[in-house]
C-alpha cells in the first residue's frame, strides 16, 4: 500500500511539473539573460554576440531593467506572471532599438551550453514570447508558443509562461538549449518595414533542472 501511494505522489507531481525532495539530488536554473548568444540560424558557426534585455518601455514590463534597451512603444504588455522564473528578463539580439527595421518577422536564436554534473531526473522550461518561440533541447524541438500570422495566439503568448518538461531530452555532460523567437507580421503593428517601436519583439525564459549526483 505505501508503495502504491508514493508511486501514485510522484505520477501526479511529474504531472504538474515539480519533483518531489530527494537525498543527493541537485538543482541548476538558467533564465533569460545577456549571457545567453544568439545567432541568426540554428547555432553552429560563430554567434551575433550576447543577447540585449529589453521593454517596450519603461515602465512595461514590469521588471524593466536598469539599462534595459527601450523600444520607445507607445503601447503597453509582455504581461505574463515571472515569479516562478524571477531573474529571467526579456531579451532580443544586440544592436537593435526602437528605430531599427524591419522587424516584421525577424527571427533569432538564443542559446547556451550547459553542463549537467550527474544524471539528470527533471528538467522544465517556462517561456513567454512576442510574438513566437520554439524550444530546442540537444537539437529536438520540445514545443512552441506564440504564432507569427494569428495576433489573438501571439497576444496569449506573451501573457502567460508555458511550460515545457525537458527531461527525456537531456543527458549527463554537456547539453545545448536554444530558444528560436520570431517576430509576427507586420499587420499586428498596422505597419510595413516596421520598427521596433511600431511592432517590438521579445522573448523571456527559465530553465530548471534537478539532477543526481553519479557517486
Amino acid at each position: 500500500m505505501k508503495r502504491t501511494l508514493a508511486v501514485a505522489v510522484l505520477a501526479m507531481a511529474l504531472v504538474v511539473g515539480v519533483v518531489p525532495a530527494q537525498a543527493g539530488v541537485h538543482r541548476s536554473t538558467y533564465s533569460s539573460n545577456p549571457t545567453w548568444h544568439t545567432f541568426t540560424g540554428v547555432p553552429t558557426n560563430g554567434p551575433l554576440g550576447h543577447a540585449q534585455a529589453v521593454c517596450l518601455n519603461a515602465t512595461s514590463p514590469a521588471n524593466c531593467p536598469a539599462g534595459a534597451t527601450l523600444y520607445v512603444f507607445a503601447g503597453s504588455g509582455w504581461t505574463a506572471d515571472l515569479s516562478t522564473i524571477p531573474h529571467a528578463l526579456w531579451i532580443w539580439a544586440p544592436g537593435i532599438d526602437g528605430t531599427s527595421h524591419p522587424s516584421e518577422l525577424a527571427q533569432y536564436y538564443f542559446s547556451k551550453r550547459i553542463r549537467i554534473h550527474g544524471h539528470p531526473v527533471f528538467g522544465k522550461i517556462s517561456v513567454s514570447a512576442d510574438d513566437f518561440a520554439e524550444v530546442r533541447v540537444n537539437g529536438t524541438v520540445v514545443g512552441s508558443v506564440g504564432s507569427t500570422t494569428d495576433p489573438v495566439v501571439a497576444s496569449e503568448a506573451q501573457g502567460a509562461l508555458t511550460t515545457f518538461v525537458i527531461t527525456p531530452y537531456l543527458h549527463r555532460g554537456k547539453n545545448r538549449i536554444t530558444v528560436r523567437a520570431q517576430n509576427g507580421e507586420g499587420s499586428f503593428g498596422g505597419c510595413s518595414d516596421c520598427t521596433y517601436q511600431q511592432q517590438p519583439a521579445g522573448v523571456v525564459f527559465g530553465v530548471t533542472i534537478r539532477f543526481k549526483n553519479d557517486d
